[in-house]
């Protein structure tokens, strides 16, 4: 018996902000879209972990905007209850995820195809078709690709498919981030939080302190410590225990306070600042745009960027239906 494979009019690989936003658009305008994502969840850099009943959000911890398009978003994101407006003395609105960051790529996602822990290792074209092949040996079959991992990912996907796009994402580089999650006994003090630009600290939070304090919305006291550029890169290899242990006790010092530990873990993101972006100029399609890649390293490591730039690669692509 032939079995009769599935052909889509796009693929998007990656179910990041940029991977989220393009699959909206190219969905919205009747186009048959399947997400991949190697991750467990969707969201990407836009994370959120919960370990033994505490609520660590360990990737991207706010989010800000400046272009009406996005603004818009944001707004009706915040009407539909997966973002609230949040003050920590910036000077832009400022959102969070309701309750967490995570919640706002779940939003986005809405009615979406999406399937995770799919690791795409190959990608080849064959009469007007890109043909993808997983690590377990499924493949998967389109007319148009749209690329969104990091760019070191993109870059190994398309150095023999298109020399073109991976000599853009090529351009890309980052700094790694280590982050360190803390459940606490008690709650932190929290006076002088958020901590933001305290080496070795980037940026310090109480998870319990993000949301409004009605009952609905209590959660266990825990911190989020994420490293500075420097120390991430020169501790790039430490291993987990010996960051929570340089970066509690750097909390503890820049707080004036002993933190009452239950638990502690640690995450690296190796892709998680950009250091310098692609060209804002640079090629972004190939293929007589059916191949198309995006992310926040075509600008600042923002989640408005990675929304914009994916948002570009599914009008480029689709304009050409």
């Amino acid at each position: 018996m032939t079995i009769k494979k599935t052909i889509y009019d796009v693929i998007i690989i990656g179910s990041g902000i940029a991977g989220l936003s393009a699959a909206r658009y190219l969905h919205d305008k009747g186009q048959s879209v399947l997400v991949l994502d190697k991750g467990r969840r969707i969201g990407g850099r836009c994370a959120t972990k919960r370990i033994e009943g505490f609520t660590f959000n360990y990737g991207a911890q706010f989010l800000t905007t400046k272009e009406a398009h996005f603004t818009k978003l944001a707004q009706e994101a915040e009407a539909e209850g997966a973002l609230i407006k949040w003050s920590f003395g910036h000077n832009r609105p400022c959102y969070i995820g309701a309750p967490t960051m995570r919640d706002l790529p779940q939003w986005l996602a809405s009615g979406l195809t999406i399937e995770q822990s799919v690791k795409i290792t190959s990608i080849t074209q064959d009469e007007g078709l890109y043909h993808l092949l997983d690590e377990t040996g499924n493949d998967y079959h389109t007319h148009r690709l749209i690329l969104t991992p990091p760019a070191p990912q993109t870059k190994a996907l398309l150095e023999e498919l298109s020399p073109l796009l991976a000599n853009t994402a090529n351009e890309a580089l980052y700094n790694p981030c280590w982050t360190v999650m803390v459940g606490l006994h008690s709650p932190c003090e929290r006076s002088k939080l958020p901590l933001r630009d305290r080496p070795p600290i980037g940026w310090a939070s109480a998870e319990d302190a993000r949301l409004p304090s009605d009952p609905s919305s209590i959660i266990k006291p825990a911190v989020t410590i994420q490293a500075d550029p420097d120390t991430s890169r020169h501790h790039l290899h430490d291993t987990s225990e010996d960051m929570c242990q340089l970066l509690i006790s750097a909390f503890e010092e820049v707080t004036d306070q002993k933190l009452d530990i239950a638990l502690q873990a640690a995450h690296r993101w190796l892709y998680a600042r950009i250091a310098k972006p692609a060209d804002e100029s640079a090629a972004f399609c190939d293929h007589n745009h059916h191949l198309a890649i995006a992310g926040d390293w075509f600008g600042k490591a923002r989640l408005e960027t990675a929304f914009h730039s994916g948002l570009r690669a599914a009008k480029a692509i689709y304009q050409n239906e």
